[in-house]
């Protein structure tokens, strides 16, 4: 097993590393095989593997007991608590939600009006049908005048 970091972040590694802050030498806390291993189960998305390896470093400290000496104290629970946190951080940076605006484009609007393929909403079904009319678009709609 190998351990390895470059502040170039260059490799997809690297940045998984970088976004859980396992860039101490002296504290290695997972390893090179385990993060290409999570960028697989992953599909190469840095963001969902970071968010990943963070679970597991916070499982590595959350199974490890609280030490205590006289001089000092180690709260591992602590520590998985900060991983927890920030693998639900990550996970949350990983959704992508962009709301859609419609109405704001007069192309736009017609674009999608005239899409037959469109699921048409609830509230446009049938909007123009006039009864005893034996039409179901009156001219209004088609720009004339009302009848």
């Amino acid at each position: 097993m190998s351990w390895t970091y470059s502040v170039t972040l260059t490799a997809a590694k690297d940045k998984v590393r970088w976004y859980t802050q396992d860039t101490n030498t002296n504290e290695q806390l997972v390893q090179d095989e385990e993060i290409t291993f999570a960028l697989s189960e992953k599909s190469q998305n840095i963001l969902q593997t970071s968010a990943l390896v963070a679970e597991i470093i916070a499982r590595k400290f959350g199974r490890q007991a609280t030490i205590t000496t006289p001089d000092l104290r180690a709260d591992l629970g602590q520590r998985a608590a900060f991983y927890w946190s920030l693998a639900q951080d990550l996970r949350t940076r990983t959704v992508a939600v962009s709301p859609f605006i419609g109405g704001i484009s007069i192309d736009n609007k017609e674009t999608y009006v005239d899409d037959e393929d469109r699921v048409r909403p609830l509230f446009e079904k049938d909007q123009f049908v006039v009864p005893g009319t034996g039409t179901s678009e009156p001219a209004i709609a088609r720009g004339g005048e009302a009848p």
